[in-house]
């Protein structure tokens, strides 16, 4: 829909133009001789139409990206800076292990047992979250955050800049327990 927006748009400044010149005459009472004062005429619609687009999509991109997340980049280059490369990340977002260039294992939506069993039989070293999202879609593990768990060591965290509050944790996954 906005690109016919657009093109209505730009048609309409192409029809702008030699109205504008059309008005200039009539209100100067006799015709335009010089050249270049028509062209200007003729293009100052477009070229407005232009500087507005412009504008726009800049103010559009200025907003989309302090709109991002940086969690899980700072977070992967944090693992690719201190893990061995044969590290396995468990994480829900493929974007932390791809900056970190590890082995991903995909977190499970589950209760902590079979949280940690998963864990286990898939050898993860690290886990990745975002603590809103604990909070939020997986409630069922919010202890992590609240009173901390014997098995996970927090090592890496990261506050997202556009976000106070919401941040990105990396736990080093000491001890697998049985239970």
């Amino acid at each position: 829909m906005r690109v016919f927006l657009l093109i209505w748009t730009a048609r309409g400044a192409l029809y702008l133009g030699p109205w504008l010149q059309d008005t200039v005459e009539l209100w100067r009472e006799k015709s335009l001789s010089n050249p270049y004062l028509k062209s200007v005429l003729g293009w100052l619609p477009a070229g407005m139409v232009i500087g507005v687009v412009i504008l726009t999509m800049l103010f559009t991109a200025h907003s989309r990206m302090s709109q991002n997340f940086f969690g899980d980049k700072e977070a992967g280059l944090w693992l690719k800076a201190h893990t061995p490369a044969d590290a396995k990340v468990m994480t829900q977002d493929v974007a932390v292990v791809l900056y970190a260039d590890r082995h991903w294992v995909p977190s499970p939506n589950t209760d902590w047992a079979h949280f940690m069993a998963y864990a286990r039989s898939h050898d993860a070293n690290y886990l990745v979250v975002k603590d809103y999202k604990l909070v939020e879609y997986q409630p069922q593990l919010a202890h992590i955050l609240q009173k901390g768990v014997p098995e996970l060591e927090l090592v890496f965290s990261f506050e997202e800049p556009h976000f106070p509050g919401w941040k990105t944790l990396v736990y080093r996954i000491s001890k697998l327990s049985d239970e």
